[in-house]
């Protein structure tokens, strides 16, 4: 499992919500720190995407990238955001790993 962080309030900025899902990675890694890690294999952190600005697109793009190269290592990715805009970032990253299997997969994202 790796962990890859989406830290970016563009998306509920641009839909004039309340900004703070920037924090969302950091408050989510602080309340895993005191959880026991019972698996065998082992857990990495990948850091952080951080949206400058508005560069909401971009970051979308960079997070698939990232996500695209965690699975075709071998990696179980876990994105961690507190914005609706890491699911399309997440899609994005696991479409371009599975075309590469198959021309047409079939995708579910659960966005919590």
């Amino acid at each position: 499992m790796a962990l890859l962080g989406f830290a970016c309030d563009a998306g509920v900025r641009r839909n004039k919500g309340r900004v703070g899902a920037a924090q969302g990675p950091r408050a989510i890694r602080k309340h895993l720190a005191n959880l026991p890690w019972l698996q065998e294999n082992p857990l990495y952190e990948c850091g952080d995407l951080i949206c400058e600005e508005d560069l909401l697109e971009q970051t979308q793009h960079a997070f698939a990238e990232q996500i695209t190269q965690l699975l075709a290592a071998g990696h179980f990715p876990i994105g961690l955001g507190g914005g609706h805009e890491i699911a399309f970032a997440s899609w994005s990253g696991l479409a371009n790993h599975l075309k590469a299997i198959d021309a047409s997969p079939k995708i579910g994202i659960i966005n919590f």
